[in-house]
């Protein structure tokens, strides 16, 4: 979530991507629809998510979670919220009053800016918030005070036109696993890394032949 670039935010997996947007104006986009009330899919960028996304290859599906739209996040969901105007999906680990701890799956470690230390307080995206740089903006004399604003909850994976539902035992038992396997996770993305590099290296020598 960290580019300069996205794709423009669509309603259906079927529909085509017009265009690439700067990420200001994308998430702008993003937030007008998520405060109508519309389900949001957009193609997943970076690593922090991986192996359950793929940079550049699959698509999230997000639902609004806002003032008006009623569902609050659970342990275990991957949400999308704003702080200090930068847009992260990544999981929830652990919620603590109104305050949450939340990890990628493919990080090492917890989210600085929502650890366990200091947990990140959520608001709900409002009409109000027009800026989300506003509402979402560090406190950085007090780090008791950090807050985010959340705009949704990940409903489900698009990956090669297959439609992968977060409410699914396909999704849930092995989330719920990669969740629990937390502390072994530094070891775990070394050897997934290792594998991906002998797998690379194979199909490398395969097309020499």
């Amino acid at each position: 979530m960290d580019s300069q670039h996205q794709q423009y935010p669509t309603d259906s997996v079927q529909q085509p991507v017009p265009k690439i947007l700067p990420a200001a104006e994308f998430f702008s986009i993003v937030r007008k629809k998520l405060l109508a009330g519309r389900t949001v899919c957009f193609r997943v960028t970076g690593n922090s998510m991986f192996p359950l996304f793929r940079a550049g290859r699959d698509s999230v599906c997000i639902r609004p979670c806002s003032s008006v739209t009623i569902g609050k996040p659970k342990r275990g969901d991957i949400i999308l919220f704003c702080i200090s105007g930068k847009y992260i999906l990544h999981r929830v680990m652990r919620i603590e009053g109104n305050r949450v701890v939340t990890a990628g799956d493919g990080n090492r470690g917890f989210d600085a800016f929502a650890s366990p230390q200091n947990p990140l307080r959520l608001i709900p995206l409002s009409k109000q918030s027009e800026q989300p740089n506003d509402s979402s903006r560090l406190n950085d004399s007090d780090e008791s005070e950090r807050t985010g604003e959340l705009l949704g909850i990940a409903e489900a994976r698009i990956r090669g036109g297959h439609k992968l539902d977060f409410n699914s035992p396909a999704y849930r038992i092995p989330a719920a696993l990669w969740r629990l396997l937390f502390p072994l996770r530094p070891a775990l993305l070394r050897l997934f890394g290792s594998a991906a590099r002998l797998r690379h290296r194979f199909f490398k020598e395969q097309n020499r032949k």
